[in-house]
Parts: C-alpha cells; sequence; structure tokens
C-alpha cells in the first residue's frame, strides 16, 4: 500500500480467526485509534461484516465515513445492507487443482512441490462508495 502512495497510514490488525465477531474487535482497534481509518480492506466477508458493526457503534456510515471491502463474496454479501464490495475467489476451481494435486501426490509421493494460482474477480457493489 505504501508502495501505491497511499501514504504511512496503512495499518495491519492480525485476528486468530476471522469471524465476524473478531472483525468488529480489529476495526475496533483501528477505529478507536487517534487517526482512525476512511477505508478498510477486511481479510474476509466476515471479518468485513464485523467490521460494518463496529462503524455503525461509533455512528459512521459505510461507505459515506469508511469505505469497505471484504473478500471471498459469501452469499450474504451481495444482500447486506449496503451490499458489499467483495473479492470473488473461485472455490470450485480451488478444490479441482487440490484433488488433482492431492491425487498426483498419492501416485508419485515425493514430487516437488509446486506453486498454484488461481484467479480472483472484484466485486463492486455499494459498501467501498464506488456507485
Amino acid at each position: 500500500m505504501r508502495d501505491a502512495g497511499l501514504g504511512e497510514n496503512c495499518r495491519a490488525v492480525h485476528k486468530e480467526s476471522t469471524t465476524i465477531t473478531t472483525g468488529e474487535q480489529a476495526a475496533a482497534e483501528l477505529l478507536n485509534g487517534p487517526e482512525p481509518p476512511t477505508a478498510i480492506f477486511a481479510a474476509n466477508d466476515s471479518m468485513a461484516l464485523g467490521t460494518a458493526r463496529a462503524a455503525a457503534a461509533r455512528g459512521l456510515n459505510v461507505p459515506g465515513d469508511l469505505a469497505l471491502v471484504g473478500f471471498d463474496n459469501i452469499s450474504v454479501a451481495e444482500h447486506f445492507s449496503p451490499p458489499l464490495t467483495t473479492v470473488r475467489i473461485f472455490k470450485e476451481q480451488m478444490g479441482r487443482l487440490a484433488a488433482r494435486r492431492i491425487l498426483e501426490l498419492v501416485n508419485a509421493p515425493g514430487i516437488p512441490p509446486v506453486e498454484t494460482r488461481v484467479s480472483t474477480e472484484l466485486v463492486i457493489r455499494q459498501s467501498c462508495g464506488c456507485r
């Protein structure tokens, strides 16, 4: 983010799990700080929903006061208010690739590890303030 010119105010909060509750806790840490963020990219959509809850508890409006983006495009994301901007992952493709790799390892133990990448898609909805 700094390399993209987004300044020194970039912060990350780590939690042991990625739930609505931990999203709310992580967002509270950021929103209660001396320089609250104007945008949050959550580790997943559940954490983004918790972030929205923390923002609402502080009287903040998503996206007016806080732009919000999640990751994984769970089914509730488009039905949330406002609809959640998110990054769609292709779980079926990931599953097929993982199953194929498991079969390769069963048939040829000890083969070298491989890196596999699966594409994603940005799904722009209202929570980021782009619409």
